[in-house]
């Protein structure tokens, strides 16, 4: 996101096949050992709103697919069509603050098989 902001909600559509899993991870820093698992979702589909237990602060977000929902014999796959992040962006040590939200609008397939 260029700097650390604070999340404190995610929204997440996912193409209309039920089965997908996966766990959204952030942190400061783009490697997967350092960015801890904040929420899981398991068996979904279409839209759906993830909330935090607290605010987090974080540059960087994952969206790491633990499971796919099959489309055909021994195919699996799923599309991401909007990830929206919400939230505050904080800037100058606390003297500029505003309420924001990052958008991704390009649709994303995933295909195993």
């Amino acid at each position: 996101m260029g700097h650390v902001v604070t999340l404190t909600a995610a929204e997440v559509t996912l193409g209309p096949v039920p089965g997908a899993s996966f766990q959204m991870r952030v942190g400061d820093t783009p490697s997967l050992a350092d960015l801890p698992e904040v929420a899981v979702a398991t068996n979904t589909s279409g839209p759906m709103g993830v909330r935090f237990a607290a605010a987090l602060h974080a540059r960087y977000v994952l969206i790491w697919f633990t499971a796919l929902p099959p489309v055909g014999l021994g195919t699996y796959q799923a599309s991401v069509y909007n990830v929206t992040l919400l939230g505050a962006s904080s800037r100058l040590a606390g003297k500029h603050s505003s309420m924001s939200s990052c958008r991704v609008t390009s649709r994303r397939t995933l295909t195993v098989g």
